[in-house]
């Protein structure tokens, strides 16, 4: 049994008679902040102004003609970045200009279901999309007394994130508000060990941008080879199909016949299929266990190019043999088949990515492997999922309402995939890995910069 033994004064001096307040960890991280010679302020005295939270608005249907900006909310945004690829869009004219991050502000996760949801923190720069949040996520914005990389930090380490799961309270959900954000404290060293801290960072941003070039290399090069570079996609209002189109593929779906398939078929010089490439996996119902060793990837864990490994769903070792779920394994390509808005989104895996587990796929998701002597990189195979002409392939097959769409296996058995020489296929193979390498580098800084900023604050010896 773990328990802690607190004076009434201490009770009346915190105003919080919640046993979850005084757990030992959030104690034992109050200690040592306090011991640290580290000078210590809360956080509202190291801000420009209030922290505040945005809001969703009641309508906002997105316009779709460049004006829109990025809506963030708690889904996209993870420990040290913002998924901006996969967020929703909002109507600029339904922002609230109070909520408007910018450069050097600092966002923070307030609300979720757990608390390994909230306290996930990033740094907004100046080349960063624009965008607003909603009701669960925290704006900061820095004062000139602290960096913002250091800020985010600190935050990110430790010490913040369980102080500010010390704050927060659990009803249906983990949540605290903006006034108890302020609240934390904050171990702020001179502006020297900070810099140490920001260059950690930037240069993190700096890996983060170079694996995006890589990658849009590589989709540039794929499509340069096939002549479908600024290729134009449109669909046509009307168009006719005859009865015996209809009969062979056993489908009267409009979308299916749209004339701007054949238009994509005609530009694929050669192409081969699925099922005489790669083997395609599949994993079947089983239970997850909190404490398990085997991460779970589902589809909300793909990206428009790499995956999330911060996974919410764990099994172990028992489950996966009794019930033969499939392991990833180095290259294999991640397909989801299922999810409006999930659909077709591709990843390809590297071994050297996570060492933390090895991971499983759940029913959305499907494994594209590599037969031997294949001859498609599944490199190859990724980009050309990821790209917009295999995007709107993918959706010529889709079969299901607005509500839950997927994709059968027998068309993944027959989608095409064209066909480059070897040698443009590995220069495209070499991209996308060294892209990988790249962000795998960014988030290793980021893990440096904590690091650093938790031994800088337990070496801190006594306080003052």
């Amino acid at each position: 049994m773990n328990y802690s033994i607190i004076q009434k004064s201490q009770l009346e001096s915190m105003k919080r008679l919640d046993a979850e307040y005084y757990q030992s960890e959030f104690l034992l991280v109050n200690q040592t902040l306090r011991k640290s010679s580290i000078e210590l302020f809360q956080l509202k005295d190291l801000i420009s102004r209030p922290v505040v939270t945005g809001s969703t608005p009641k309508k906002r249907d997105c316009k779709e003609d460049g004006t829109d900006i990025k809506f963030i909310k708690t889904d996209v945004l993870r420990d040290g970045e913002i998924i901006f690829d996969s967020a929703d869009c909002l109507p600029v004219d339904a922002s609230r200009r109070l909520s408007e991050p910018r450069d050097g502000d600092l966002l923070v996760t307030i609300i979720g279901a757990t608390h390994k949801i909230v306290g996930r923190a990033a740094r907004i720069f100046k080349d960063d999309p624009k965008m607003n949040i909603n009701q669960n996520i925290a704006l900061i914005r820095p004062a000139d007394s602290v960096l913002p990389g250091y800020l985010e930090t600190f935050v990110r380490s430790k010490f913040g994130r369980l102080e500010l799961w010390q704050q927060s309270r659990q009803t249906e959900q983990v949540n605290l508000n903006c006034r108890e954000v302020e609240n934390i404290w904050v171990a702020v060293p001179p502006i020297p060990s900070q810099e140490k801290i920001e260059r950690l960072v930037i240069q993190s941003r700096g890996q983060k941008l170079l694996s995006i070039k890589l990658y849009k290399q590589a989709e540039n090069l794929l499509l340069e080879g096939l002549g479908l570079k600024d290729f134009e996609i449109e669909d046509d209002l009307s168009f006719v199909a005859s009865l015996s189109d209809v009969k062979s593929v056993g489908r009267i779906d409009a979308e299916y016949f749209q004339p701007k398939y054949k238009e994509i078929f005609k530009k694929l010089s050669s192409n081969d299929n699925l099922c005489s490439q790669f083997d395609i996996i599949k994993s079947r119902n089983f239970s997850y266990t909190e404490e398990g060793e085997y991460g779970v990837i589902k589809t909300k864990q793909l990206g428009k190019r790499f995956m999330n490994f911060e996974v919410d769903s764990k099994t172990d070792g028992e489950i996966i043999k009794r019930d033969k779920l499939p392991l990833i394994e180095d290259k294999d390509v991640i397909f989801a088949s299922m999810g409006v808005g999930s659909l077709g989104k591709t990843n390809i895996f590297y071994d050297f990515e996570s060492e933390k587990h090895n991971f499983t796929i759940d029913l959305t998701l499907r494994i594209f492997r590599a037969k031997k002597g294949g001859k498609i990189q599944p490199e190859m195979l990724c980009v050309w999922l990821n790209s917009y002409v295999g995007q709107e392939l993918i959706y010529k097959y889709v079969v299901g309402t607005s509500g839950i769409i997927s994709i059968y296996e027998n068309y993944l058995q027959d989608f095409p995939i064209p066909f480059l020489q070897k040698s443009t296929q590995r220069k495209i193979a070499d991209l996308v890995k060294k892209s990988h390498q790249a962000r795998k580098k960014a988030r290793e800084l980021l893990e440096e910069a904590k690091r650093k900023v938790e031994e800088m604050i337990e070496r801190g010896g006594e306080r003052r």
